[in-house]
Protein backbone atom coordinates (compact mmCIF):
# COMPACT_ATOMS: atom_id res chain seq x y z
CA UNK A 1 0.00 0.00 0.00
CA UNK A 2 0.90 3.74 0.03
CA UNK A 3 1.21 3.76 3.42
CA UNK A 4 3.52 0.78 3.55
CA UNK A 5 6.12 2.41 0.69
CA UNK A 6 6.32 5.53 2.71
CA UNK A 7 7.15 4.41 5.58
CA UNK A 8 9.58 2.10 3.91
CA UNK A 9 11.11 4.89 2.66
CA UNK A 10 11.20 6.79 5.67
CA UNK A 11 12.93 3.79 7.05
CA UNK A 12 15.72 3.62 4.77
CA UNK A 13 16.55 7.32 4.90
CA UNK A 14 16.58 6.98 8.93
CA UNK A 15 19.12 4.20 8.19
CA UNK A 16 21.39 6.48 6.47
CA UNK A 17 20.85 8.97 8.11
CA UNK A 18 22.26 7.29 11.50
CA UNK A 19 25.11 5.72 9.32
CA UNK A 20 25.90 9.42 8.29
CA UNK A 21 25.73 10.42 11.56
CA UNK A 22 27.58 7.85 13.26
CA UNK A 23 30.61 8.66 11.03
CA UNK A 24 30.63 12.20 11.63
CA UNK A 25 30.99 11.40 15.71
CA UNK A 26 33.29 9.26 14.91
CA UNK A 27 35.35 11.63 13.00
CA UNK A 28 34.26 14.85 15.38
CA UNK A 29 35.58 12.58 18.20
CA UNK A 30 39.17 12.24 16.19
CA UNK A 31 39.31 15.48 15.69
CA UNK A 32 38.98 16.73 19.04
CA UNK A 33 41.09 14.46 20.26
CA UNK A 34 43.78 15.67 17.76
CA UNK A 35 43.07 19.40 18.94
CA UNK A 36 43.20 18.78 22.45
CA UNK A 37 46.75 16.94 22.71
CA UNK A 38 48.14 20.39 20.19
CA UNK A 39 46.52 22.52 23.04
CA UNK A 40 47.54 21.36 26.19
CA UNK A 41 50.51 21.99 27.96
CA UNK A 42 50.54 18.88 31.20
CA UNK A 43 53.25 20.99 32.60
CA UNK A 44 50.98 23.96 32.70
CA UNK A 45 47.37 22.33 33.59
CA UNK A 46 47.73 22.13 37.03
CA UNK A 47 48.82 25.72 37.41
CA UNK A 48 45.44 26.77 35.29
CA UNK A 49 43.24 24.17 37.36
CA UNK A 50 44.73 26.40 40.74
CA UNK A 51 43.65 29.61 39.00
CA UNK A 52 40.30 28.18 37.44
CA UNK A 53 41.55 28.56 33.89
CA UNK A 54 41.69 24.59 32.91
CA UNK A 55 38.68 25.24 31.15
CA UNK A 56 39.68 28.56 29.31
CA UNK A 57 39.81 28.74 25.39
CA UNK A 58 42.73 28.87 23.51
CA UNK A 59 43.75 31.10 21.09
CA UNK A 60 42.92 28.83 18.14
CA UNK A 61 39.54 28.01 19.33
CA UNK A 62 38.29 32.07 19.46
CA UNK A 63 40.32 33.52 16.51
CA UNK A 64 37.74 33.02 13.19
CA UNK A 65 39.43 33.12 9.81
CA UNK A 66 38.19 33.91 6.11
CA UNK A 67 38.27 30.49 4.59
CA UNK A 68 41.67 30.27 2.12
CA UNK A 69 43.56 32.10 4.69
CA UNK A 70 43.92 29.69 7.58
CA UNK A 71 47.73 28.84 6.41
CA UNK A 72 48.58 32.57 6.30
CA UNK A 73 47.48 33.22 10.30
CA UNK A 74 48.86 30.40 11.21
CA UNK A 75 52.56 30.99 10.12
CA UNK A 76 52.43 34.40 11.42
CA UNK A 77 50.81 33.33 14.77
CA UNK A 78 52.39 29.84 15.73
CA UNK A 79 52.60 29.26 19.25
CA UNK A 80 50.32 32.15 20.10
CA UNK A 81 47.43 30.09 19.30
CA UNK A 82 47.92 27.58 21.85
CA UNK A 83 47.70 31.05 23.91
CA UNK A 84 44.86 30.72 27.07
CA UNK A 85 42.34 33.56 26.33
CA UNK A 86 41.71 35.27 29.68
CA UNK A 87 39.53 38.51 30.80
CA UNK A 88 42.77 40.75 31.69
CA UNK A 89 46.36 39.36 32.82
CA UNK A 90 46.65 41.68 35.33
CA UNK A 91 44.57 39.92 36.85
CA UNK A 92 46.76 36.72 36.77
CA UNK A 93 49.42 39.20 39.38
CA UNK A 94 51.11 37.20 41.74
CA UNK A 95 49.69 34.04 40.48
CA UNK A 96 52.58 33.84 37.68
CA UNK A 97 55.04 33.72 40.76
CA UNK A 98 54.23 29.66 41.61
CA UNK A 99 54.23 28.81 37.65
CA UNK A 100 57.47 26.61 37.37
CA UNK A 101 58.78 24.39 34.74
CA UNK A 102 55.40 25.53 32.60
CA UNK A 103 55.15 27.30 29.09
CA UNK A 104 52.11 29.32 29.39
CA UNK A 105 50.94 32.12 26.94
CA UNK A 106 48.34 34.57 27.58
CA UNK A 107 45.93 36.92 25.27
CA UNK A 108 43.31 39.26 26.47
CA UNK A 109 39.74 38.60 25.01
CA UNK A 110 39.10 42.26 24.62
CA UNK A 111 38.75 44.09 21.27
CA UNK A 112 38.21 47.39 20.00
CA UNK A 113 40.84 47.36 17.37
CA UNK A 114 39.86 48.15 13.80
CA UNK A 115 41.74 45.86 10.97
CA UNK A 116 43.99 47.89 8.43
CA UNK A 117 43.22 48.01 4.98
CA UNK A 118 45.21 45.28 2.83
CA UNK A 119 46.80 43.63 6.24
CA UNK A 120 46.39 39.72 7.28
CA UNK A 121 43.94 41.43 10.00
CA UNK A 122 41.00 42.22 7.01
CA UNK A 123 41.05 38.37 6.78
CA UNK A 124 40.44 37.51 10.16
CA UNK A 125 36.37 37.74 10.93
CA UNK A 126 37.29 37.34 14.54
CA UNK A 127 39.88 38.00 17.49
CA UNK A 128 41.05 38.82 20.64
CA UNK A 129 42.75 42.87 20.27
CA UNK A 130 46.31 41.76 20.15
CA UNK A 131 45.83 39.24 17.48
CA UNK A 132 44.64 41.94 15.34
CA UNK A 133 47.27 44.68 15.59
CA UNK A 134 49.71 41.33 15.22
CA UNK A 135 48.07 40.98 12.14
CA UNK A 136 47.87 44.57 11.12
CA UNK A 137 51.51 44.52 10.55
CA UNK A 138 51.73 42.28 7.87
CA UNK A 139 50.09 42.85 4.52
CA UNK A 140 48.87 40.79 2.59
CA UNK A 141 49.38 39.40 -1.59
CA UNK A 142 47.53 36.74 -3.37
CA UNK A 143 50.46 35.21 -5.03
CA UNK A 144 54.14 34.35 -4.44
CA UNK A 145 54.98 36.42 -7.34
CA UNK A 146 53.11 39.81 -6.18
CA UNK A 147 54.60 39.19 -2.72
CA UNK A 148 58.05 39.21 -4.85
CA UNK A 149 56.99 42.60 -6.41
CA UNK A 150 55.64 44.32 -3.29
CA UNK A 151 59.44 43.57 -1.33
CA UNK A 152 60.46 46.33 -2.94
CA UNK A 153 58.69 48.79 -1.09
CA UNK A 154 58.47 47.24 2.12
CA UNK A 155 59.82 48.84 5.84
CA UNK A 156 62.21 47.12 8.17
CA UNK A 157 58.94 46.38 10.00
CA UNK A 158 57.19 45.24 7.12
CA UNK A 159 56.12 42.25 5.54
CA UNK A 160 53.78 40.64 3.13
CA UNK A 161 52.30 36.65 2.74
CA UNK A 162 50.39 34.72 0.89
CA UNK A 163 47.51 32.83 1.29
CA UNK A 164 49.93 29.99 1.20
CA UNK A 165 51.76 30.78 4.11
CA UNK A 166 54.63 32.06 2.04
CA UNK A 167 55.98 35.24 4.97
CA UNK A 168 58.31 37.69 3.21
CA UNK A 169 60.28 40.69 5.08
CA UNK A 170 62.42 43.12 3.64
CA UNK A 171 65.40 41.06 3.51
CA UNK A 172 64.40 37.91 5.04
CA UNK A 173 62.00 34.96 3.76
CA UNK A 174 59.90 32.28 5.45
CA UNK A 175 57.99 29.60 3.61
CA UNK A 176 54.97 27.48 5.62
CA UNK A 177 52.80 26.36 3.14
CA UNK A 178 49.57 25.21 3.87
CA UNK A 179 49.59 22.34 6.25
CA UNK A 180 46.94 19.59 5.98
CA UNK A 181 43.72 19.82 7.52
CA UNK A 182 44.21 17.53 10.25
CA UNK A 183 47.69 18.92 11.02
CA UNK A 184 46.49 23.15 11.20
CA UNK A 185 44.89 23.58 14.02
CA UNK A 186 43.01 26.99 12.42
CA UNK A 187 41.34 24.52 9.73
CA UNK A 188 40.55 21.60 12.62
CA UNK A 189 38.81 23.84 14.57
CA UNK A 190 36.62 25.11 11.86
CA UNK A 191 35.97 21.46 10.74
CA UNK A 192 35.05 21.00 14.22
CA UNK A 193 32.66 23.41 14.33
CA UNK A 194 31.13 22.01 11.11
CA UNK A 195 30.72 18.67 12.31
CA UNK A 196 29.33 20.18 15.34
CA UNK A 197 26.33 21.93 13.25
CA UNK A 198 26.22 18.68 10.83
CA UNK A 199 25.66 16.39 14.15
CA UNK A 200 22.86 18.51 15.22
CA UNK A 201 20.93 18.57 11.96
CA UNK A 202 21.37 14.93 11.63
CA UNK A 203 20.48 14.30 15.13
CA UNK A 204 17.33 16.68 14.37
CA UNK A 205 16.36 15.05 11.30
CA UNK A 206 16.76 11.40 12.98
CA UNK A 207 14.56 11.91 15.70
CA UNK A 208 11.95 13.50 13.02
CA UNK A 209 12.26 10.13 10.65
CA UNK A 210 11.82 7.95 13.73
CA UNK A 211 8.56 9.50 14.80
CA UNK A 212 7.69 9.51 11.32
CA UNK A 213 8.53 5.58 11.30
CA UNK A 214 6.87 5.21 14.29
CA UNK A 215 3.48 6.81 13.37
CA UNK A 216 3.82 5.09 9.77
CA UNK A 217 3.93 1.33 11.74
CA UNK A 218 1.20 2.73 13.33
CA UNK A 219 -0.85 3.35 11.06
CA UNK A 220 -0.59 0.38 8.49
CA UNK A 221 -1.27 -1.46 11.97
CA UNK A 222 -4.38 -0.24 12.31
CA UNK A 223 -5.29 -0.27 8.78
CA UNK A 224 -4.90 -3.94 8.98
CA UNK A 225 -6.93 -4.09 11.99
CA UNK A 226 -9.67 -2.46 10.25
CA UNK A 227 -9.38 -4.61 7.12
CA UNK A 228 -9.57 -8.09 9.31
CA UNK A 229 -12.81 -6.65 11.04
CA UNK A 230 -14.32 -6.33 7.39
CA UNK A 231 -13.17 -9.38 6.52
CA UNK A 232 -14.91 -11.37 9.63
CA UNK A 233 -17.93 -9.21 9.13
Amino acid sequence: SSAQQESGKAEERLKTVRRELHTREGRLESLQALQRAALEDRAGERWLEEQDLLQAPRLAQVVQVEAGWEAAVEAVLERWLESVVVGDTGNLGAALDTLDQASLDFVEQGGGVDPVPGSLAERVQSAPAAVIEWLNGVSTAGSLQQAWELRGGLGAMDSVITPDGEWIGRNWLRIARGQADQDSMLAREKMISRLQEEIRQLTGEAESLAADTHLGLLGIELETRRRNRISQW
